[in-house]
């Protein structure tokens, strides 16, 4: 996929397992949204371990990940303000321009008002606040430097020296954060972390469930093997991608499908089309065959008849006939071991993955526990903005 070569998106969490270790998300964008490249599963969050893990990474994916840019990885990648996964980044990927997330600069500028550390007071905050928010979204390089150089004689801003000295750190990485200076990338629109985001959301509360149901090996099982045939065979979802082929179960499909991905061989070659065909029709004849002589047997005679039955219903729309054969035995139990997994951890009692403290007072019903509410849920209010409007503090969607 050339967009990973392009631009990719980081984003670590913790609190999902028992041992609290760290899940790095790495993802790139696409038209259906962010696509997962790779998961890093690390017992600390320091500079010299995220960047083993990505080492490692690298390794697995080989020369033609990335876009075929191989260990030189993407061109571009968007973060959060982390030192240590900033700097494990540039170790792996020196040629890579390292940008920050627009959204998170601006929630760690208000937060860092909010803090006591800033000393600024409650009426002061938005005005200053602005400020940051102008010399980030301004058009041409030449009005941050203005920006800055009017920010120091401002005079809300010039009565708090600790604000200055903040601005002067902010205004050294500009590079970075400044959309003013991504005139030249390919960035595609993309400004913000929130494809990681919204992943790592999906991560805790659909396939986790909110339960610390794993410890670090089973949640390393979860998340890269899948069942892949009936009899709940697992492959491995890297193995696949180094691969990169699909996996046909049947011996003679292979075969038909090699000819078809040859033109000048299954054309001109020994084998006409009309056997490629025939062989496909006297596999529908062999099953029906099957079927005929497992009617005689009672232990199937009740499945073949209630078959029989939704097939007379379905006859009338092609559509619905076409999914369903389709859909044949995937939905069985065996090949859904991966969700009854994710259903027995949602029943385990355990340790739950809390939610940030400040969730539980936003909720607008009874409820003063901080375990997830299934059902009635009121809808959050996780808009920056907002709070700036309000002159309130900002909380985490994970």
């Amino acid at each position: 996929m050339k967009h990973s070569g392009e631009l990719c998106f980081i984003d670590s969490s913790g609190n999902m397992d028992r041992e609290n270790c760290r899940v790095f998300l790495l993802l790139t964008h696409s038209c259906a949204g962010g696509l997962p490249l790779g998961i890093l599963l690390c017992q600390s969050e320091d500079e010299q371990t995220i960047a083993q893990g990505l080492e490692q990474l690298k390794q697995v994916v080989g020369e033609k990940g990335f876009a075929g840019r191989g260990h030189e990885g993407p061109q571009l990648v968007i973060t959060d303000d982390c030192r240590a996964e900033r700097g494990a980044l540039r170790k792996a990927f020196p040629k890579a321009t390292l940008l920050l997330c627009s959204f998170h600069l601006l929630q760690a500028v208000w937060r860092w008002l909010w803090s006591k550390e800033s000393g600024v007071t409650h009426g002061d905050r938005p005005a200053l606040f602005a400020i940051v928010k102008e010399m980030l979204y301004c058009q041409e390089i030449g009005s941050v430097d203005r920006l800055y150089s009017e920010a120091r004689g401002h005079p809300v801003a010039a009565s708090y020296e600790k604000f200055l000295r903040y601005l002067d750190r902010l205004y050294a990485r500009r590079e970075c954060w400044a959309l003013s200076y991504r005139g030249s990338f390919l960035t595609r629109g993309n400004n913000t972390n929130n494809f990681a985001e919204a992943a790592m959301r999906v991560l805790k509360d659909k396939i986790l469930q909110r339960t610390k149901a794993f410890n670090l090996p089973q949640l390393f099982d979860l998340l890269t093997s899948r069942p892949s045939d009936l009899k709940g065979n697992h492959v491995s979802r890297l193995e696949a991608l180094m691969n990169q082929a699909l996996r046909i179960r049947s011996n003679k499909m292979k075969g038909v499908l090699t000819e078809q991905a040859q033109p000048s061989r299954s054309v001109t070659g020994d084998r006409p089309q009309e056997d490629i065909a025939s062989d496909d029709v006297s596999l529908v004849d062999n099953m029906m065959e099957e079927i005929k002589s497992r009617c005689q047997d009672p232990h199937f005679t009740a499945g073949l008849l209630a078959m029989a039955k939704q097939y007379n219903v379905l006859r009338s729309n092609p559509s619905k006939l076409l999914s369903a054969f389709h859909s044949f035995g995937k939905s069985g139990s065996l090949t859904s071991k991966r969700a009854a997994i994710l259903r027995r951890a949602a029943r385990r009692q355990g340790p739950m993955i809390g939610c940030q403290p400040t969730a539980v007072a936003r909720r607008k019903s009874g409820a003063g526990s901080r375990q997830r509410l299934f059902s009635g849920r009121p809808v959050k209010q996780h808009s920056l903005s907002l709070a700036v409007v309000l002159n309130t503090s900002h909380s985490k969607k994970h």
